[in-house]
């Protein structure tokens, strides 16, 4: 089991290397002293075989998860992604002081089934179980990888599967607004606060945008003389990013005469809130420079615009104020891309080409996800479409003579063959009163 212990300085920096079972970890610190100690943690994880004079390593489950997070920063994934292993973490802290080696598969399970909302105890929805799931079995596999066997894997993530879909609930489908409550949006009259509200909750249903792609506009991406709007770039979690999501291809989409008015005015509302010289389209007050380096998975992005942009919890904030102001119920901000896509689609049911230009206007690669995510017809519209309509004028509605005729055709069939039963049954009933008759006289 070779062990090896090298701290070299470079510059002001000191690395330190330990090499405990085969497997080299590297640190670099700015103190000599964290250094040292960071060589000491790594070698009290080893112990003695009992009879020999080499070490075994003690992997502790704790040890291994932030071996996993390490490696995800090193990645460079996204900092939502490094939360997402940090919160998971908390829930199993009852295990970090074990070995690795020896925690069973009942010991997670329990600890599974009890995973509650930590900040109002609630029972967690079936996408969290999924996370914790994924995240705990990745720790696993991550101890295999370090070269601590940890057998079944497969069938712990199984196990953890089942109760997921016992403990998890399922998180509810809200329907897209309908008609008359974007009608109640556009007919409201805003104040100077909701002004930009107003505006991006417009923009949202006209264009069907993400709301990151939204946010994500600045000025030179609209072209006026052309009547064009460069969608290429977008705001997640307060970073930019030089791209669409999920590496969605960019577009440019029209802008009609009305979009054209409210970004207009959205602008002068902008300079009179003295941030003429901001290039988003929705500026946060906050106008420190934003020009640091944002690690991504593809690299490094160095954000080009001067401020900040508005981030996604504040517009959700400021939206579900207005919607309470509107008297409409407030959902996700994502339903109103959902709303845009079924209210075109109600406008475009009866043209064959109205997945293909939906999917294009939703820039999605499959029209499936589209039809399959996006649209929901309410049902007043269903109502409205449907109204004095029976079920039965679809094939009975003189559409088609031949199926009617088939129909009419195949009854009668029925019905003869009805009546010849009938009268078959009767005949019998005659013979059978004929033999008892027979059967008194011959008694008499």
């Amino acid at each position: 089991m070779g062990i090896r212990e090298v701290i070299t300085k470079t510059g002001k920096h000191h690395r330190a290397e330990v090499t405990v079972n085969g497997r080299t970890y590297d640190r670099t610190f700015k103190r000599e002293v964290d250094a040292v100690q960071y060589e000491q943690d790594m070698l009290s994880l080893r112990v003695k075989h009992s009879g020999s004079n080499q070490y075994l390593g003690i992997l502790y489950f704790g040890r291994a998860w932030t071996e996993l997070v390490h490696d995800k920063q090193e990645e460079g994934k996204e900092d939502c992604t490094i939360k997402e292993y940090l919160g998971s973490s908390k829930q199993f802290q009852k295990l970090f002081e074990k070995d690795v080696t020896k925690i069973t598969d009942k010991e997670i399970e329990e600890i599974f089934k009890n995973i509650k909302n930590q900040k109002n105890g609630n029972q967690l929805s079936i996408s969290h179980y999924k996370a914790h799931r994924n995240h705990v079995c990745a720790v696993l596999r991550k101890a295999v990888d370090m070269g601590y066997p940890r057998p079944g894997i497969d069938k712990l993530f199984n196990k953890l599967t089942a109760i997921v879909k016992v403990n998890g609930k399922r998180t509810p489908r809200y329907k897209s607004y309908t008609q008359d409550e974007v009608d109640k949006i556009v007919a409201y009259v805003p104040n100077q606060n909701d002004f930009w509200v107003k505006s991006i909750l417009l923009i949202l249903l006209i264009t069907g945008k993400r709301i990151g792609e939204v946010l994500g506009l600045t000025r030179d991406k609209i072209d006026y003389d052309n009547n064009t709007i460069r969608i290429e770039q977008m705001i997640s979690k307060q970073v930019y990013h030089p791209h669409l999501k999920h590496d969605a291809e960019p577009e440019t989409i029209k802008m009609d005469s009305t979009l054209r008015i409210i970004l207009e005015d959205l602008i002068e509302y902008n300079e009179s809130r003295g941030l003429s010289g901001q290039e988003w389209l929705f500026p946060s007050p906050f106008t420190d420079p934003r020009t640091e380096e944002i690690k991504y998975k593809k690299g490094k992005h160095v954000c080009p615009y001067g401020g900040k942009p508005l981030t996604r919890e504040v517009v959700g904030t400021k939206t579900k104020l207005l919607m309470q102001k509107v008297g409409i119920p407030q959902r996700h901000l994502h339903h109103l891309r959902k709303t845009s896509c079924t209210l075109n689609y109600v406008r475009l049911a009866s043209n064959p080409l109205a997945g293909e230009i939906l999917r294009k206007k939703m820039n999605h690669k499959s029209a499936q996800t589209t039809f399959e995510f996006y649209i929901e017809v309410p049902d007043e519209v269903i109502e409205q479409h449907m109204g004095g309509v029976k079920a039965s004028d679809i094939v009975m509605g003189g559409v088609s003579t031949t199926v009617q005729s088939s129909l009419v055709s195949k009854r009668l069939t029925e019905s003869e063959d009805s009546l010849r039963d009938l009268e078959n049954q009767k005949r019998i009933l005659e013979l059978e009163l004929e033999l008892l008759e027979m059967k008194k006289k011959k008694a008499a």
